[in-house]
């Protein structure tokens, strides 16, 4: 088997772990608003907040992604 054909079988085996990993994402965010909320852009946290944004944003679609591809793999099988 390919490389990724293994991964992708590992990762779409462990799919329930990937609705807690996007409920922790998505918690995550939420809890970001506040910074989001509190935070001026001239404040010296506010490279750190556009970091954390992009990081929260990255996350969510990469596990949201997978957890697509996993939903339609396992209806074609």
């Amino acid at each position: 088997m390919k490389l990724h054909t293994l991964v992708l079988d590992q990762l779409c085996a462990s799919r329930k772990r990937l609705q807690v990993l996007i409920a922790l994402v998505i918690a995550m965010g939420l809890l970001l608003t506040i910074s989001i909320v509190t935070v001026d852009p001239d404040d010296r946290a506010y490279p750190v907040l556009v970091f954390d944004i992009v990081l929260v944003i990255g996350s969510f679609a990469l596990f949201t992604t997978t957890y697509w591809y996993c939903i339609k793999r396992s209806m074609r099988e």
